[in-house]
């Protein structure tokens, strides 16, 4: 019994002493933030104002920085400035300016600092790493963020490690941001770091020739790289060649007594322990002794839905976080587990809720740890965060799904809903934001798709969608969107861009589609009518589009293979698309029209065949000359909501009635009277809502039919 108890005993005090150590290295890692922060702004004080990294990041933290990588691993720092090369040469062709180019030169140097704190036996594995390896291994980007933001690095530093480097590393996860939504500079250090890698000798293959790595870039633009970036890349190098490297006696790891080496393996002490922070927390923010934010890590950004743009700098408080009790309750103040920890200089732990952005609650457990010189003065405090109610993990190829559930089957690019997504986030931060960049809506209309069709069949049209659909990505510009809107309809959406910028755009791409070879039709040339607007703050998804649409029939009612504008001003005075087919109703949400279809009587079926498949309808009836389908469907709740998806409408389509052709036609073929009807399911607020979408439907049954 006596041997029992000593054993308890000795059990309990090595775990406490576990726990006391594994509580000091978290301290020691976070102390070492927040040092490192009180050093950037040391250095801060004593720059020179016409030093060039001015507002990017201190020199003499820069120089530290990468004497660390350098006593670490010096293939590390030669591979980064051979990156810094590539990526400054890139921007420069792009026509960068020399402070932003200033941003990305830093950022590709200090892209792999968090490889500091990786274990040497993944680090330099002499072969591929596992999946468990490979899930260490991408901890590293989140280290090198963490240091940047308490060295007080100008935020596009880390934001472009995070969306370069960061996001291909997470493309097996949900979070994260999509290609198209992360800034130029990300993607060329994402390009310029791959071409590096893949062109130098790794431990599990050979380095490859030029052209092979630009097959493999090419591969994989729209979903891990830039085509822009890639195309840019490849005239650059081709006309000036590789930039020459550093030599690599320059960056030879110091004399392991130097000043520079022991303060180097100091930093590198600190950044080790922060491998362990990364990996056993969700998320965790640091503050310093005014209460200020200086480390807010991805982890918080995921969890509780704000970046760190917006947090870094930030005062703490009790309203800001938004924070309550376990089951809800409202904490009086200075009843927070941080509030506590300072007052009573002792790590907290507790469950509380954190409120989202999105008035959605984060369900937390919560350390708050202060953190204390020699003298028991606060230097600052940390709140360490596990996610109370995480779900399972997702599988490895949810990324796919989620994408797979975004893109048109046949072209690749976005499908309508991503569109209306995307374009629904545009026009909410221009109605939010007094200053907002103005933006343009692009549509697009392949001329005489019809003719293509008929005279080459449906495989050649399907060839021509998707080569159309390839040109418009390889013209369009970074973080512009391609959607295919249905049929042979395409829209590119223009962010940063007035009227005339996205006017230009539309021109060099119905330009170059004149003379592209589209479809390998041979000398058969495919053109295209455009319309632009640019977007009002007052516009819905559902005007700009039609203003759009508007601008686009101009163009083809003008002659076609041109481009038009249109203001919201200039659609006041401006005649829209004939709706001499509209039948006036008694009923707001009854939708009654007609027009003449030039469509063999035989044909009709496979149209409505097409309309069916194309637009996921679900087919209702069937009669000998009449069809009804349904449109879209209903939430749980029934209620209409924003996108076309969410506003279901029952359509009856009738062509019973039969006209004989206009006399002087080539085409002898009669004339089909189409009539649809157009009511609405579950429950429309208004009926201007119900037109607007009747009418959408209307014009779209027009197209399948190729309508006079």
């Amino acid at each position: 019994m006596a041997t029992a108890s000593i054993y308890a005993e000795e059990t309990s005090r090595s775990a406490a002493k576990a726990a006391v150590s594994k509580q000091n290295e978290t301290t020691f890692a976070l102390t070492g933030l927040l040092k490192l922060a009180e050093h950037a702004s040391a250095s801060v004080a004593i720059t020179h104002p016409d030093d060039a990294l001015n507002g990017v990041i201190c020199r003499p933290v820069l120089r530290m920085l990468l004497s660390a990588m350098r006593v670490r691993d010096p293939a590390t720092v030669r591979h980064c400035r051979r990156v810094a090369n590539l990526a400054v040469g890139l921007a420069r062709n792009l026509r960068w300016d020399a402070p932003d180019q200033k941003v990305l030169e830093v950022a590709s140097l200090l892209h792999d600092v968090g490889k500091i704190a990786i274990p040497d036996n993944i680090l330099f594995k002499p072969g591929r790493l596992s999946t468990d390896e490979a899930k260490q291994m991408a901890l590293h980007y989140r280290i090198a963020i963490n240091v940047l933001q308490a060295c007080q690095a100008d935020i596009r530093v880390s934001e472009f490690i995070a969306d370069g480097i960061g996001r291909p590393m997470q493309d097996n996860q949900s979070f994260g941001p999509a290609l198209s939504e992360i800034h130029q500079g990300a993607r060329i250090l994402c390009v310029a770091d791959a071409y590096d890698s893949l062109s130098h000798d790794q431990v599990f293959r050979e380095g490859k020739d030029h052209e092979d790595i630009l097959k493999i870039l090419t591969k994989d633009t729209g979903s891990r790289y830039d085509g822009n970036v890639v195309c840019a890349l490849a005239r650059w190098l081709e006309t000036e060649g590789v930039p020459p490297a550093s030599s690599p006696e320059a960056d030879a790891r110091p004399d392991a007594d130097s000043p520079e080496a022991r303060e180097a393996e100091q930093l590198n002490q600190v950044l080790s322990q922060l491998f362990t922070l990364e990996s056993m927390n969700d998320g965790f923010f640091l503050l310093n002794a005014d209460l200020k934010f200086v480390v807010w890590n991805t982890g918080c950004e995921r969890l509780l839905v704000r970046s760190a743009r917006e947090m870094l700098g930030k005062t703490w408080s009790p309203t800001l976080m938004g924070c309550a009790g376990e089951l809800g309750q409202s904490l009086p103040d200075g009843e927070l587990p941080l509030q506590i920890a300072i007052v009573n200089e002792r790590m907290q732990m507790g469950g509380v809720r954190m409120r989202r952005p999105n008035g959605t609650w984060a369900e937390l457990e919560v350390q708050s740890i202060p953190l204390l010189d020699e003298q028991g003065k606060l230097l600052g405090v940390a709140e360490l965060l596990k996610d109370q109610a995480s779900a399972p993990q997702l599988p490895a190829d949810y990324r796919e799904l989620k994408l797979a559930a975004s893109r048109d089957s046949l072209t690749g690019v976005a499908n309508r809903g991503e569109l209306e997504n995307q374009l629904t986030l545009l026009l909410e931060n221009c109605r939010d934001s007094a200053d907002a960049e103005p933006f343009c809506v692009v549509f697009l209309d392949v001329d005489f798709f019809k003719n293509v069709n008929d005279t080459f069949g449906h495989t050649v049209g399907d060839q021509v969608l998707i080569d159309v659909a390839r040109l418009l990505q390889r013209e369009s510009n970074s973080g512009e969107l391609v959607a295919r809107y249905g049929g042979e309809e395409f829209v590119l959406l223009c962010p940063a861009a007035k009227l005339e910028q996205a006017a230009r755009r539309a021109e060099r791409i119905r330009s170059a589609l004149s003379i592209a070879k589209i479809g390998g039709l041979g000398n058969y040339r495919v053109t295209a009518s455009l319309g632009v607007t640019q977007v009002e703050r007052k516009d819905t998804v559902e005007s700009v589009l039609k203003r759009a649409d508007r601008a686009l029939y101009m163009a083809k009612q003008t002659g076609r293979n041109k481009t038009c504008t249109l203001t919201l001003e200039q659609e006041t005075e401006t005649p829209g698309e004939p709706e001499s087919d509209e039948i006036k109703s008694t009923d707001p949400f009854v939708f009654e029209a007609s027009f003449l279809a030039c469509v063999a009587a035989d044909m009709i079926v496979y149209k409505l065949g097409g309309l069916v498949r194309d637009e996921e309808a679900k087919l209702k009836k069937v009669a000998e000359n009449r069809v009804s389908i349904r449109l879209g469907s209903a939430g749980l709740l029934r209620v209409w909501g924003s996108s076309q998806e969410r506003q279901p409408v029952d359509v009856t389509i009738d062509f019973s009635a039969r006209t004989a052709p206009n006399q002087g036609r080539r085409v002898a073929a009669p004339h089909v009277v189409v009539r649809t009807k157009i009511t609405p399911i579950g429950v429309v607020r208004n009926a201007e809502t119900f037109q607007t979408r009747a009418r959408f439907v209307q014009k779209m049954i027009r197209s399948y039919f190729a309508a006079e």
